[in-house]
């Protein structure tokens, strides 16, 4: 199952839902995997945005021309380790 992430900055990877900056209420990463596992679904992590504003998807953009890809780089590392051993979970590049 492709799960496009458009708020990469305030999705939580593990732990309970949140409220994000845009006022959407954002489930962990890991929730959303283990949603689809249950499901026999392998989860493929798409990351699009940066903070949920469309100023900051990455859709024709260069990603490293945009001010967060040092910060975004910081956090895809985050992902990869936490789901490194799951080898249901992709991350899309």
């Amino acid at each position: 199952m492709s799960e496009f992430v458009g708020n990469v900055t305030d999705n939580p990877i593990d732990g309970f839902p949140i409220q994000d900056s845009n006022g959407q209420f954002l489930h962990s990463l890991q929730f959303i995997v283990n949603d689809n596992r249950n499901n026999g679904l392998v989860s493929i992590l798409c990351p699009f945005g940066w903070n949920g504003q469309n100023e900051t998807l990455f859709t024709g953009k260069l990603p490293t021309a945009t001010e967060f890809w040092e910060a975004f780089k910081l956090r895809f590392a985050e992902w990869s380790e936490c789901f490194k051993d799951q080898d249901d979970v992709w991350i899309e590049v």
